[in-house]
């Protein structure tokens, strides 16, 4: 009886030995993933293949996502201020909701991007692709635009008043009376959409 006592005592330590190993193993477990690349703030995921992620409502602060593919992903929600978006490929990604606030877009890919009521005020979009993005209530208020390209965009109430709109193409945009271009400036390289008067628009051309 004792031996059988003694052989599953051991048996049970050595139990006890395996689940402890494979904890430690393990500590990643709960850990965000997508690819094999741990999601949280301040990661360092430049260059990164994340296209079609869906991490909505995901706290993605000060996350660098430099020259990433982030193609088709969701964001909505989620909390991406600080983020390093330099060179990031973010064509077709969800960015309802999205907190932009500091975050660096400077050559980023946004083509059909849905951004509808995303806050850009005051934003560098500079040479950014916006073709074909649902941009609807968005505010772009005081943004810099010049030379991107905002072709087929759906500015349906959009607020563009200030922005700086110099060489930027606008051709196919979608309007409506609630989209504000007051203020906005524009050059002779500016590319309206037909039959667009940017003085009756309230815009101001500069050189």
């Amino acid at each position: 009886m004792q031996k059988l006592l003694r052989a599953f005592a051991l048996m049970m330590a050595a139990m006890l030995v395996v689940f402890m190993i494979g904890c430690s193993d393990n500590g990643d477990d709960d850990a965000l993933k997508v690819n094999g690349h741990i999601i949280e703030p301040g990661a360092d995921l430049s260059g990164a293949d994340l296209s079609g992620a869906v991490l909505p409502e995901v706290d993605l602060t000060d996350i660098d996502f430099s020259n990433a593919n982030l193609s088709d992903a969701n964001f909505a929600g989620s909390n991406l201020s600080g983020a390093n978006l330099r060179g990031a490929n973010l064509s077709g990604a969800n960015l309802i909701g999205t907190d932009l606030t500091d975050a660096d877009l400077t050559g980023v890919n946004l083509f059909e991007a849905d951004l509808r009521r995303q806050n850009f005020s005051g934003k560098n979009l500079s040479g950014v692709d916006l073709r074909k993005t649902n941009l609807d209530g968005a505010n772009l208020s005081e943004a810099n635009l010049s030379g991107a390209s905002l072709s087929g965009a759906n500015l349906r109430g959009a607020d563009l008043s200030g922005a700086d709109l110099r060489g930027t193409n606008l051709t196919g945009v979608a309007l409506t009376d609630a989209t504000n271009f007051s203020g906005a400036s524009y050059d002779e390289d500016t590319i309206f959409p037909d039959g667009f008067d940017p003085e009756q628009a309230g815009m101001v051309k500069k050189e």
